[in-house]
């Protein structure tokens, strides 16, 4: 099962040095932006332990 642990985009911002984004509640963060805006990284707006994301039904 994939947790927010095991985010590939979290281990690479790790294993870069660059850190974690916050987390609020236990499996929800606010996702990666770049330095130009406060926009989150595309990767991060479709993955759903983003904070905003919400279900397509």
């Amino acid at each position: 099962m994939k947790t927010i642990e095991n985010c590939r985009v979290i281990r690479r911002g790790k294993w870069l040095g660059v850190g974690a984004p916050k987390t609020e509640l236990p499996d929800k963060c606010e996702g990666y932006c770049t330095h130009e805006s406060d926009e989150p990284y595309e990767q991060c707006k479709r993955c759903r332990y983003m904070r905003n994301w919400e279900s397509e039904k």
